[in-house]
């Protein structure tokens, strides 16, 4: 059992949805699902298309993704937060958990942490945020919510029959933060996975993992190439040797950092669960659970 965010952008492909990523990417044709893993999916709110008519929002309005994530997937949506408007009229989102609402100001993108101020519902703040239509949607929104959507139940949520959502702006980094602390509680311990050789343990002393995924040219002052790995048994330390089992060759893994975002950092230590990027030209190819390094 693993732990597993989707991100709603209709505009990226699918992942490789049998190696299960901690954080995949969604279209509305093509919804990877592991019915032994735990889901969380992020709305990810944008601003309007390029060349999109005024007023009218190129975003998935959130009542038809919360029906749409429940008849394609299979599992039963329990929203934890839900969006104060959409696209250029998003303000916010409701945390339904604590009865909050946590305002969002833009900031220039990519400097930091969008500030917030939390208020109840009825707060005169909230309702000085939103225009007088947003505020009456939001209402309508929340109660239809309530309704027809189930309380959380975590025993639901480990057996994979009920999936958390939450939405914010990735772009700005709201609600992310909110959505990543949660997780933290949602999400499993590591488990075991099936390799060629037999079951892995993430107890296991012997260090193993898979390349997930392979992205290049991230940095647009070099031509670097990052491949991800998951790290199933053992103990990563920068700069050890491990055995590529393709090739059968030694590899020392050198540049190894966490990425978050556009933030980069250098890795010396990771354990079982753990994702790391090796940066360099390393001959690694995206390779399936039963095939670690």
């Amino acid at each position: 059992m693993g732990g597993v965010v989707h991100v709603q952008r209709p505009e990226l492909a699918v992942e490789t949805p049998e190696i299960a990523p901690p954080v995949c990417f969604f279209n509305d044709q093509d919804l990877p699902l592991n019915a032994s893993e735990r889901h969380v999916i992020f709305g990810n709110n944008r601003t309007m298309l390029e060349g999109q008519e005024p007023g009218k929002v190129g975003v998935q309005p959130p009542v038809e993704l919360i029906d749409e994530l429940e008849r394609v997937l299979g599992l039963h949506p329990v929203p934890l937060t839900w969006p104060l408007g959409d696209g250029p009229r998003f303000k916010g989102v409701y945390d339904r958990e604590n009865g909050e609402i946590c305002l969002f100001e833009k900031t220039l993108r990519g400097q930091h942490r969008a500030p917030i101020q939390v208020a109840g519902i009825n707060d005169e703040a909230v309702r000085d945020a939103l225009d007088e239509q947003t505020f009456a949607e939001v209402i309508q929104e929340i109660e239809l919510i309530d309704g027809v959507t189930e309380d959380l139940d975590m025993e639901a949520v480990r057996d994979g029959k009920q999936m958390p959502v939450f939405f914010g702006s990735a772009m700005n980094n709201f609600g992310v933060q909110h959505m990543l602390e949660r997780f933290l509680e949602l999400a499993p311990e590591p488990a075991p996975r099936e390799s060629a050789g037999g079951e892995v343990t993430p107890l296991a002393e012997d260090f193993s993992g898979f390349v997930f995924k392979i992205q290049a040219n991230m940095n647009p002052k070099h031509r670097d190439r990052a491949a991800y790995i998951r790290i199933v048994s053992g103990v990563f330390e920068r700069d050890m040797h491990v055995t590529n089992v393709r090739s059968g060759k030694r590899v020392r893994l050198a540049n190894s950092q966490r990425l978050f975002g556009q933030e980069r950092e250098t890795l010396d230590l990771a354990c079982a669960g753990d994702i790391l990027a090796l940066v360099g030209n390393y001959d690694w190819r995206i390779r399936t659970v039963r095939e670690y390094l």
